[in-house]
């Protein structure tokens, strides 16, 4: 998967995405981005961050719900 070349680039996989640890359905997409935090002593820390949408795990919530309808099979 290729790096972020900064701040504002997200990284979005479609293919050979591994199945969701929790309940072992097969994730849709991942999405790789540069996250920026502070640490303890009050300084600007960055780093990636990866994030997976599962269709079962993250079913509920209304922002997953609609980029999983983008993946559902019409009736």
């Amino acid at each position: 998967m290729t790096e972020p070349a900064d701040e504002k680039d997200v990284i979005i996989q479609l293919d050979d995405v591994k199945a969701c640890p929790a309940c072992g359905e097969q994730r849709v997409l991942k999405a790789r981005f540069v996250h920026t935090w502070k640490n303890m002593q009050g300084k600007a820390m960055s780093g990636l961050r990866e994030a997976a949408l599962c269709p079962e795990c993250d079913r509920g919530d209304p922002a997953a719900d609609e980029l999983l309808a983008l993946f559902e099979a019409p009736p």
